[in-house]
């Protein structure tokens, strides 16, 4: 779909077609390619006899001319270039055999299948409009890649809409694998760059036909499946050999929810929330106005970027990350709803982490505690 500017902007666009008819109306019922210059706002933009070059790269005829059975002629135009030439948006959509000709939203099938998608110059969004739907448990796809410096930040579930999200983080970058059932959920995104939905290109994950949008330094990677599960991975500061990696390992976590938890903790936290998808659970607890978060996973977890200490958890190896710098009073003294959380890359919190030699699991801790409390805690975990 390409925009050449708005259309008939200030005065309106003359569009003239001169007909070279000399050789074409003595026939009845016949039909003659390109007979016609195609002059625009006076200017010529195709000569007789030109072709154009269609988006699978073949050449075809950008007028027709038509003589019917009663020696009347009529011209019929590409509509794509007329629209192209006159600066107006067209696309088509196969699935539904319809042409969609100026601006604003389109909305087509996503993949054939139950997902649609809306679309505009500077928006996306994917969504299902299936009512009626119940879930008994979140979706347990995840990254299952062994990418050397990737892991888990944190993950989240909406149970409204059946809709889970896991964020990870890289030695440069993000990645967020958001995943939903069929029912009126969607995913989008604003859009930040000119072009980017007309540079979608078609690519296979997995062997589903998927989209894959590059929106500056972000990208968009969607597909879906043939149980109607939508896969939106989005990535910051990635590369497209990254993003297709990450989609191709993306699979089903075990689904036995994870139900460690510590039995001791220090007084004055109060329990703020937990999610629990898979073989993954986060909880976080708060105290004072800020958060304490602890993750465990059979994923590998993401940690600091910086320098760590070497410590020991019930005979297990751990690694400290100490806070670099001091935490600013958030003035929210007592209150969990405007509580601080601690995540990857807080440089105001501490930070712990091991892995269970036993069973592989991973754990971090993080928060403002210090390393005693929270070797502490760790200890406690059962």
């Amino acid at each position: 779909m390409k925009r050449l500017g708005s259309f008939l902007s200030g005065a309106a666009a003359a569009l003239a077609v001169v007909a070279l008819g000399t050789s074409v109306l003595a026939a009845t019922g016949n039909l003659t390619f390109n007979p016609s210059h195609i002059v625009v706002d006076g200017e010529t933009a195709f000569s007789a006899g030109d072709d154009m070059t269609a988006e699978n790269g073949q050449q075809v005829p950008v007028s027709i001319y038509y003589t019917d059975a009663a020696g009347g002629g009529t011209h019929y135009l590409s509509l794509r270039a007329i629209c192209e030439l006159l600066g107006v948006e067209v696309s088509y959509d196969a699935d539904t055999q319809t042409v969609y000709v100026g601006e604003g939203e389109i909305t087509t099938s996503a993949f054939g299948k139950r997902w649609l998608k809306t679309v505009d110059s500077d928006s996306l969004l994917y969504f299902c409009e299936e009512e009626g739907h119940t879930y008994d448990a979140p979706l347990t796809y995840r990254l299952t890649w062994e990418e050397e410096g990737w892991g888990i930040n944190d993950i989240s579930y909406d149970p409204r809409y059946y809709t889970t999200d896991w964020r990870y983080q890289g030695p440069d970058g993000k990645l967020t694998l958001s995943c939903g059932n069929p029912s009126t959920a969607g995913f989008g995104r604003q859009i930040d760059q000119e072009g980017t939905i007309e540079n979608c290109q078609a690519v296979t994950v997995q062997g589903y036909d998927a989209d894959y949008y590059q929106d500056g330094d972000h990208t968009l990677l969607i597909w879906e499946n043939d149980d109607g599960i939508l896969f939106f991975l989005s990535g910051q500061d990635v590369s497209r050999d990254t993003m297709m990696r990450a989609a191709e390992s993306v699979a089903l976590a075990p689904a036995d929810t994870v139900r460690y938890t510590p039995e001791w903790l220090p007084s004055g936290f109060s329990l703020l929330e937990r999610y629990e998808i898979g073989d993954t659970a986060q909880t976080y607890w708060v105290e004072d106005g800020y958060g304490l978060a602890f993750t465990c996973s059979g994923g590998e977890l993401a940690v600091q970027d910086w320098e760590s200490e070497t410590v020991e958890i019930n005979g297990a190896v751990g690694y400290f990350w100490a806070a670099q710098e001091e935490p600013i009073d958030n003035g929210t003294s007592g209150s969990s709803a405007s509580a601080v959380l601690p995540g990857v890359g807080s440089t105001t919190t501490n930070m712990l982490a091991w892995q269970d030699p036993d069973t592989g699991m991973y754990f971090r801790l993080q928060g403002r505690p210090d390393q005693d409390t929270l070797i502490r805690i760790a200890e406690s975990i059962r």
